[in-house]
């Protein structure tokens, strides 16, 4: 989850650094190019998504948790 959102600009996606929505994550407060996504991607392994698919996401997996 994104602990802290007190800086000027807010956050616009996050990396999934293990690859799901309830581990380890990064966020950011630019959207990457398609570039750096596919580097990011294929270095690293790992995902980025927008804040909007995140919650969505969240909500999807906290219903199917219940």
């Amino acid at each position: 989850m994104i602990v802290d959102q007190k800086l000027n600009k807010q956050f616009v996606g996050v990396y999934l650094i293990d690859g799901t929505i309830d581990g380890t994550q990064l966020a950011t407060t630019s959207k990457p190019t398609w570039f750096k996504k596919f580097a990011t991607k294929l270095f690293l392994g790992w995902k980025w998504i927008s804040i909007s698919e995140l919650k969505s996401m969240q909500s999807k997996f906290s219903s199917v948790k219940k």
